[in-house]
């Protein structure tokens, strides 16, 4: 703890202990008002395709502010994520309101035959969280993996519709082959 007598002084600035914690206190409450403020006059509407600028292409909110800190949006398509906060008025880059939404479940996973599996562990479900394991039957092995006979993916968030594998790999339409 440090006490008035330790308190920083220069030749400067000579400042009170009071002082110091009173500047810090208006500077933080400066920062949480900007933030509220800031964030009150966003206009987040649910899909936004932006005409021009470094992120042109077509964004759905990915949730309302209370869940993303305000106006989140995803493009689907490159799987970019961009915080895109306007006012209204005088924005920075146009955009255009539009009605696209966004996917609620994963796509289907790919045939377990078409790439030589055995057969597929998979309750059907596509939303988020779900799994589906691959079996390949020995002496077969899955290419370029760790030796087991089972291959595990997700229908995760990062590739959100798509599923997950491996090391994070991007599972859409295509596996490690099995033979």
């Amino acid at each position: 703890r440090i006490t008035c007598d330790q308190c920083f002084r220069s030749k400067q600035l000579k400042m009170t202990c009071k002082g110091r914690k009173l500047l810090v206190l208006t500077v933080l409450l400066l920062y949480v008002v900007h933030k509220v403020v800031s964030q009150a006059a966003c206009n987040c509407v649910d899909c936004k395709n932006i005409l021009e600028g470094p992120y042109p292409g077509t964004y759905v909110s990915m949730g309302d502010s209370t869940e993303t800190g305000g106006c989140l949006y995803r493009d689907y398509t490159t799987r970019l994520i961009i915080r895109a906060c306007d006012t209204g008025t005088l924005n920075k880059y146009k955009y255009v309101q539009c009605s696209s939404t966004a996917p609620t479940e994963c796509t289907e996973p790919p045939t377990f035959s078409d790439f030589g599996y055995d057969s597929v562990d998979w309750d059907g479900s596509k939303l988020l969280g779900a799994k589906a394991t691959y079996y390949c039957a020995p002496p077969k092995t899955i290419l370029g993996y760790n030796g087991t006979a089972y291959y595990d993916i997700f229908c995760a968030a990062q590739f959100f519709p798509y599923w997950q594998g491996w090391l994070n790999s991007l599972i859409s339409t295509s596996l490690p082959v099995c033979e």
